[in-house]
């Protein structure tokens, strides 16, 4: 069904959501200025840049705070779509917001979103959230390396071991939180991937252009742009989309190649007549964003009064952005079919292909799972009961697209044995003689840990 759905839902058949926006107020006509909310939308003028995110307090759950236990991301057994909501919100705080410090001096160089950015992370820093990196992977790897009771990660090697492994991006965050309760998604990047081919659904009423207005942008042959939408549909359309947003949903803009997450439903300011004030009504957000050097951005905590520092950020987690914000940046409004009502959650399942009795069955099996797995291990437990992992695989955001739009064979969903087969057969060789049981074991996105094969092994 899921499939079916992404490839019906073309890039050129957008339908609007039937979504209820946030609050939503009223201001008199009668304003000091003497000017309505109409007229403001109306006179609205659209600068080449918009005005800096404003920071927000933050809500309480947002709070940078030690984590002294792995999280998982459970939902009821028929979950309402705030409680699906609400779970995305809370698995990417998570990665905003964990603190942590390390045992050396770390520095390296960027080289992937972000170009060129030096970071360099210092022992006695307490840091808060994961480090905006090319890794993009789930929390669930970066808490191989953490230790619940010092905050400490245990990393070897250099930086680029840490970009390589570790970390995560805007959409790379925004997409594992998302994957926490839906299983529709088969894109990996922000704005190409974030259409309906790939799972992504827009909120409210705008449309995508028609033939006659892409043809006025010939610099740009073949490809839709976020800002081609805004100018396309207009303030009014714009702004009533934007009004449609819900907790959990997401901007993302081409013009920064930048996407964010609403933690709260918007709020709608409105005149008598019932056209929307632009510059009061306002999202709220959560953000992972990219930060250069030795800068970080540092919240004081009331409590203790110890500086923590946001990790690779040059602002706030939770930022507030008005409509005319969001419109000037060229931001749309997505989400996805779950939170749409369109698909109903399912559980992560993750399975085994074949039968699995000794390693050549293993090694031409594949394990499959609906959701894009964040990690998989295999291990070997001896006759005393002592594990040793022979063989480890960390998904990131790469692996989960699809071959094509609306394909769900990603490597994150289907894991070839065989395309590591080297690798397994040199870690088995390293046993030593004696009886193994042989464990397939695979972690979904909400933290739920699978073992879809296990066999006896004798060396």
């Amino acid at each position: 069904m899921k499939k079916i759905l992404a490839l019906l839902l073309s890039v050129l058949t957008i339908m609007s959501m039937a979504a209820c926006g946030g609050e939503e107020a009223t201001v008199s006509n009668n304003d000091d200025a003497g000017t309505t909310a109409a007229t403001a939308a109306t006179e609205a003028t659209v600068d080449d840049g918009f005005s800096d995110p404003v920071e927000y307090p933050m809500p309480d759950f947002l709070v940078p705070s030690p984590m002294t236990e792995r999280p998982t991301y459970p939902v009821s057994e028929n979950p309402t779509e705030q409680e699906l909501r609400e779970t995305a919100v809370k698995a990417m705080h998570d990665m905003l917001s964990i603190q942590w410090s390390t045992e050396k001096t770390i520095d390296y160089n960027k080289t992937g979103a972000v170009s060129h950015k030096d970071y360099h992370y210092d022992p006695e820093t307490i840091y808060c959230g994961l480090p905006y990196a090319d890794g993009q992977t789930t929390i669930y790897v970066w808490l191989e390396y953490y230790d619940y009771r010092s905050g400490l990660m245990h990393m070897d090697g250099d930086g680029q071991w840490l970009n390589q492994y570790l970390g995560n991006t805007c959409a790379g965050s925004l997409m594992w939180a998302w994957s926490t309760v839906c299983d529709s998604l088969t894109g990996r990047y922000v704005n190409t991937s974030m259409v309906p081919a790939y799972g992504c659904l827009p909120v409210g009423p705008y449309t995508y252009p028609n033939f006659e207005f892409l043809k006025e942008y010939k610099d740009e042959p073949g490809q839709v742009s976020t800002g081609m939408i805004c100018e396309y549909n207009g303030l009014d359309v714009m702004f009533e989309s934007y009004a449609q947003i819900k907790m959990a949903d997401a901007i993302t803009n081409s013009k920064s190649e930048h996407t964010m997450m609403v933690i709260e439903d918007a709020t709608v300011v409105r005149d008598e007549e019932g056209n929307i004030h632009p510059t009061q009504s306002y999202v709220i957000l959560q953000d992972q964003a990219a930060g250069t050097g030795d800068k970080f951005y540092e919240y004081l905590d009331a409590n203790d009064g110890t500086t923590h520092h946001y990790t690779g950020r040059t602002g706030p987690i939770a930022v507030k952005m008005t409509f005319m914000d969001l419109y000037n940046a060229t931001y749309i409004p997505v989400t996805t079919a779950e939170f749409a009502g369109l698909e109903t959650y399912v559980k992560p399942e993750i399975s085994f292909s074949n039968g699995c009795t000794n390693v050549d069955e293993m090694l031409s099996g594949t394990v499959t799972s609906n959701y894009p797995m964040c990690m998989f291990k295999l291990i070997a437990t001896n006759s005393k009961g002592q594990e040793k992992t022979l063989h480890t695989v960390y998904f990131n955001r790469k692996d989960v697209q699809g071959s094509e739009p609306g394909m769900f064979d990603g490597k994150a969903r289907n894991y070839k044995l065989s395309s590591d087969r080297i690798a397994i057969d040199n870690a088995l060789n390293e046993l030593v003689a004696g009886t193994y049981t042989i464990t397939l074991e695979a972690t979904a996105p909400n933290g739920e840990v699978f073992h879809p094969a296990t066999f006896t092994y004798t060396k």
